[in-house]
């Protein structure tokens, strides 16, 4: 039964004492490119690697790399964050509708406070309204900053000239002080 390697293993060799074959494998590199998945078909060899852990009996158990790791952790924690931002703007642009189905304003208040693993409720289709714009010095509320990114919140500080922090806590405290005291 084969055998696969990690991607970053080029050769191997298993002398006949230690139970291999003696000759040297090589990953094959047909036109000079070494093949993405190589499959190593060597009883004697085999039987070794089997309980090495940079082979692997399946092809989708062959051990990543450190490399694709990392990759493979970024990659994900970037897909995390662009859904969390894209359902804060949905949650965001629901609530321009003006008032929500109450299974919906709970799901909105769990994502707000950090639990990014909310179902989404069944809604009933919204009464159209017209939403008026807002004037460019409308002073926002309070469910207006807690519904903010944090960029908005540094852009909503500079223009008050308040100070920007990387806290959201801090920045929204800030911004809070500073629209109570213009009231």
């Amino acid at each position: 039964m084969p055998i696969f390697a990690r991607n970053d293993l080029d050769a191997v060799a298993i002398s006949v004492s230690a139970g291999g074959c003696g000759d040297v494998h090589t990953r094959p590199t047909p036109d000079g490119a070494p093949v993405k998945l190589w499959r190593l078909t060597c009883p004697g060899c085999e039987n070794v690697l089997r309980h090495d852990p940079n082979w692997a009996t399946q092809p989708h158990q062959v051990p990543e790399t450190p490399d694709e790791t990392e990759i493979r952790l970024d990659v994900e924690s970037r897909g995390q964050v662009e859904q969390a931002a894209s359902v804060a703007q949905a949650l965001k642009d629901l609530a321009k509708l003006g008032d929500l189905p109450a299974a919906l304003a709970a799901a909105m208040s769990q994502f707000m406070a950090g639990n990014t693993a909310v179902t989404a409720p069944a809604i009933e289709a919204p009464v159209e309204k017209t939403v008026e714009p807002e004037p460019e010095d409308a002073v926002p509320t309070a469910n207006d900053l807690a519904h903010m990114s944090m960029a908005q919140l540094k852009n909503l500080a500079v223009k008050l000239g308040v100070g920007t922090t990387r806290s959201r806590t801090e920045q929204l405290k800030l911004l809070y002080e500073a629209l109570e005291t213009s009231e």
